[in-house]
């Protein structure tokens, strides 16, 4: 009796041993990781990240896909500051009024761009996504400067559209006031005083 059981013992040491050695011997198939889809096939399809953000919140407002991918591209490519469904106002903008330029990390503020906003930027995401900065026209967004009106400044106000960075494959939603400045660049800060400045929070 003792002898049967050491035998089973025996077999079963062995083949698990078998088992083992077949296990190792087998390949462990390779899993392919995950694919970032951000931009397949491309920024001009609105089969990409973007172009699916796009039409999540745009789509409805076009009678069929076709109509929807003209207008897709024409985002893409044309970049308006202004949604294709707005005129901006003619203004001036009078004494004492205050706005924010988000700026990249080495632009002094005595230089500011040709767009502000009446909305508060508190973070990176904030600057990118809501004033609808692309990549390509300021690859690094690090500060914030608080301008004042000084002398009466000619302008276009309104709300910011959206647009398609290609960089990222990102909508940029846009939707925050914006103001156009109506005067020649070097001649902003004839028109404008700095009066703040701060670190953008990151994200």
């Amino acid at each position: 009796m003792r002898a049967g059981w050491f035998t089973l013992l025996a077999s079963a040491l062995t083949l698990s041993a078998c088992v083992q050695q077949t296990a190792d011997t087998i390949a462990t198939p390779r899993v392919k990781p995950v694919q970032d889809d951000h931009c397949i096939p491309s920024a001009r399809s609105l089969e990409s990240r973007a172009g699916r953000e796009w039409l999540r919140e745009h789509g409805w407002r076009y009678k069929d896909r076709a109509a929807a991918e003209q207008a897709y591209l024409t985002v893409l490519d044309r970049s308006s500051p202004w949604p294709d469904w707005f005129t901006p106002q003619e203004t001036i903008l009078p004494v004492g009024t205050r706005m924010q330029i988000a700026l990249a990390p080495d632009q002094p503020a005595d230089k500011p761009g040709g767009y502000a906003t009446f909305d508060r930027i508190v973070t990176v995401r904030h600057a990118r996504d809501h004033l609808a900065i692309r990549t390509a026209w300021k690859p690094a967004l690090g500060r914030v400067a608080v301008y004042e009106v000084v002398a009466p400044m000619p302008a276009r106000i309104g709300p910011i559209a959206s647009q398609i960075d290609p960089a990222t494959c990102r909508l940029l939603i846009g939707r925050w006031s914006q103001i156009e400045f109506r005067v020649p660049y070097k001649q902003r800060m004839d028109y404008l005083i700095v009066v703040d400045e701060f670190t953008l929070e990151k994200p």
